[in-house]
């Protein structure tokens, strides 16, 4: 028997026969995932939370139904090619190294350039990704798997797509597993039809700590570092049913403290000014921002904003300029829409003339400015699922005129931000909805948080979902950056 651990993924498998042996693949999964495999739904969904091995299972299930029907075509699909290569590829090759290492030949050929596996007994293993629904319109398959479906773009026209291929030789299974994000899209589908009772499906739900095999500190680290939110659909693998807020975690009487920054400004705080460019409204958000060791990200208080309508950019960098002489403390550094390159390029300018060594920061890398990453990043400042609070705003913001019901201000946006409607399953999706109201001074305050470690603070976690790999995969691959 071998144990194999693909970063947060834990299998057993053992191939003690030849190959011409009737059982010619035994294995010894743990006991949630040799349940999930030998169940005969014709639908099967496992709603595991991370490092439960849900993809590992995944693949060895994949396998297993490849080599019981000779010549029997397959499809695996996952979000990305991407994942596709850094995900499902290894976790096969190490289901086949095993093999060749036990049998003396090879379990399979990867056609590479078609992305596709052909198994020494004939049967086909097309992997595809899922950022391209119609493409997945073309093979006739008996057997289907969709790996962390809650992050593929489209996952109605994916669900359309595979259904009307799954009439080929083979089990006509379709396997799923995916840590939820919410009932929606096709966890939402599939749980509707398995509490309706409908013939054929099966739903498995198990939490991170089901697994026997994770390191003691991999689940503290996660409650330390993960929103409440993110914890239960992360961790436990709970279906939330969410509200149509943004940001539920913020309370008035926990997130409100009396902050003079004529004051508070001179004992080691450092402002970091945050700007959404756009000429029917632009905002700057003023935060006071400082390392705090007792904290797992940087202490963050919001003490400033203000916004121009119907003015231009070059208008909002001559306010942005006009502000500086505000406090006895200049900023750090401003972190703008990555969008604005033109405003961004004159508010350089601008800043170069005072000479101050105040910097622009725009982060470049298009996967830390996905809004999912910067809005879970805001949710923990606010809140993590050990309770620990590290955005705050000041009080006095209550009077701005901004800030009264109906306004565009950051304390009335916080409470009225708004996600998205989904399209079927449940009535919100974890995206923000751009209203052009509450929407300036949240993308304000979101380029702060991206921008943190940019400007030099310390955060002890990034921010991943399931299913993503290489820096960003496993709770030891976030690593403490500071």
């Amino acid at each position: 028997m071998r144990k194999y651990r693909q970063e947060d993924n834990v299998i057993y498998v053992t191939f003690p026969r030849p190959p011409e042996a009737d059982d010619v693949f035994t294995s010894g999964p743990l006991d949630y995932q040799a349940e999930f495999i030998q169940n005969p739904s014709a639908i099967k969904l496992a709603l595991w939370g991370v490092g439960t091995g849900k993809s590992a299972m995944g693949a060895f299930h994949t396998v297993l139904a490849c080599l019981d029907n000779d010549g029997m075509r397959a499809l695996a699909v996952s979000p990305t090619n991407t994942m596709i290569n850094d995900v499902l590829v290894p976790l096969l090759e190490d289901i086949a190294e095993t093999w060749e290492q036990a049998n003396g030949f090879k379990l399979y050929k990867h056609h590479k350039t078609q992305n596709t596996i052909t198994f020494h007994n004939g049967s086909k293993l097309f992997l595809r990704s899922g950022d391209r629904p119609n493409k997945l319109r073309g093979p006739t398959v008996g057997f289907i798997w969709l790996d962390e479906t809650s992050v593929m773009p489209d996952e109605e026209t994916i669900w359309e797509a595979v259904l009307g291929r799954l009439r080929g030789k083979g089990p006509r299974q379709i396997i799923i597993t995916s840590t939820p994000m919410g009932d929606v899209g096709i966890i939402g589908h599939v749980l509707q039809e398995w509490r309706n009772g409908t013939p054929g499906y099966h739903v498995q739900k198990k939490t991170s700590y089901d697994n026997p095999y994770l390191p003691a500190d991999y689940i503290p680290r996660m409650r330390a570092a993960y929103s409440p939110e993110f914890f239960e659909q992360e961790v436990l693998a709970r279906v939330l049913k969410v509200t149509g807020l943004m940001y539920p975690e913020y309370d008035e009487e926990t997130h409100l403290i009396d902050f003079d920054p004529h004051k508070e400004l001179l004992n080691g705080w450092e402002i970091i000014v945050g700007v959404d460019w756009g000429y029917g409204h632009s905002h700057a958000i003023y935060c006071a921002v400082r390392n705090n060791a007792s904290l797992p990200y940087p202490e963050v208080v919001v003490f400033d904003e203000f916004g121009l309508e119907g003015k231009s950019d070059e208008e909002m960098v001559k306010a942005i300029i006009q502000r500086l002489s505000k406090y006895r403390v200049l900023p750090k550094g401003f972190a703008p829409d990555y969008e604005g390159s033109e405003a961004n390029s004159d508010l350089r300018k601008a800043l170069r003339k005072i000479g101050a060594g105040m910097k622009v920061r725009v982060e470049q890398d298009h996967k830390k400015r996905r809004v999912w990453r910067s809005v879970e990043m805001k949710r923990r400042l606010l809140r993590t699922a050990e309770r620990k609070i590290c955005l705050k705003f000041a009080r006095h913001l209550q009077q701005n005129g901004m800030n009264v019901k109906g306004g565009f201000g950051v304390l009335e946006s916080i409470q009225n931000y708004r996600r998205k409607s989904a399209v079927v399953g449940r009535s919100f999706k974890d995206e923000p909805y751009d209203d052009n109201r509450t929407a300036h001074s949240m993308d304000a305050l979101r380029y702060v948080v991206m921008n943190l470690q940019k400007f030099g603070f310390k955060l002890q976690y990034r921010v991943a979902r399931a299913g993503e790999v290489g820096v960003e995969r496993g709770i030891y691959a976030r690593e403490a950056l500071g």
